[in-house]
């Protein structure tokens, strides 16, 4: 029962995902950026 959920889940959670990523490609690259940005401010942060 769970397996059936869980896909179905996934699948339905994908679709507009993937619509956002298709209308907008510019906020996904500026998000991906402040990611990146984000992980090294960790990385600096953790190793001093």
């Amino acid at each position: 029962m769970n397996e059936p959920l869980s896909s179905g889940y996934r699948s339905a959670a994908a679709q507009p995902c993937t619509a956002r990523m298709r209308e907008n490609p510019v906020n996904t690259r500026t998000i991906a950026i402040l990611a990146l940005v984000i992980a090294v401010i960790l990385l600096l942060v953790l190793l001093l």
